[in-house]
């Protein structure tokens, strides 16, 4: 379970995108979140938290509101609404809990472990220009590129596996040492 520093509880992080205030939801520590490309990063003091997410499409250095509403869509923020009685309309908090976050990483990454080691269709890519084949195109083009003429051969998927199960158990065991 990943903590925050100062209370213990677990981390889950209100996040109002907009005044960029990142805080503890239980004892208002504050944090800093960016993004660089692909990578989202929880800082707090020299303490960081690193980690990969490849399903987001737009990922701003500066964490905005448009990478909040994505990150909801793809199910790693919850949205509470707060009633505001002064306009008696309702307000949008944002949280990120860390612990829910390194959970949905890791079914993704397991899913699409998975879905490799399941996929039943062959593919062939051309070892000149890179270009990839179903076995039906392959087959129809007698084994050759279309666009070079080279031969093509069977493209192997275990070394895309292989990294994702390195990136699994990066994930599972670096999240409880590395904050």
């Amino acid at each position: 379970m990943i903590s925050c520093l100062n209370c213990g509880n677990s981390l889950t992080i209100n996040i109002d995108a907009k005044n960029k205030d990142f805080k503890c939801k239980d004892c208002y520590e504050k944090y800093e979140l960016f993004f660089e490309k692909k990578i989202l990063k929880i800082i707090h003091k020299k303490k960081q938290l690193t980690f990969f997410i490849t399903d987001l499409s737009n990922c701003d250095k500066e964490f905005s509101l448009k990478n909040v509403y994505e990150m909801y869509n793809k199910g790693y923020l919850d949205c509470i609404k707060l009633l505001n009685s002064k306009y008696n309309q309702s307000d949008n908090c944002w949280e990120l809990s860390v612990n829910k976050l390194k959970e949905k990483i890791s079914q993704n990454i397991k899913l699409k472990i998975n879905n490799i080691l399941n996929s039943n269709a062959e593919v062939y890519e051309c070892g000149s220009c890179m270009s990839n084949y179903s076995s039906q195109d392959a087959l129809v083009n007698n084994y050759s590129c279309i666009i070079c003429s080279k031969q093509l051969s069977l493209k192997n998927n275990m070394s895309e596996v292989d990294d994702l199960k390195k990136n699994l158990l990066t994930l599972e065991t670096n999240w409880v040492t590395s904050f």
